[in-house]
């Protein structure tokens, strides 16, 4: 995401944050890396502790970075895209 231009930057990390804030069970942002991000939520009750989580894909075709962009979930050359 670094290289990405600023508002780039600044319009993915709202749609990642309003993406979670948007789910009842997995309402926080608790990680992303490249083109995945991970919503989730962690509770401590009196004897048990429960966790959630949903691993959410960026779309096909969304930059990742320089020359790059998600595939799959996977970020990856451009040049390694499918165009036809």
């Amino acid at each position: 995401m670094k290289d990405l231009p600023p508002e780039c930057k600044d319009n993915l990390k709202k749609q990642i944050e309003a993406k979670c804030e948007g789910h009842v069970f997995q309402p926080e942002l608790i990680g992303f890396t490249g083109c995945q991000l991970k919503c989730g939520n962690e509770n401590d009750y009196i004897f048990m502790r429960m966790k959630s989580s949903q691993t959410i894909f960026l779309k096909d075709g969304t930059p990742c970075g320089h020359n790059k962009v998600c595939i799959g979930g996977r970020c990856v050359e451009t040049c390694q895209m499918t165009f036809v």
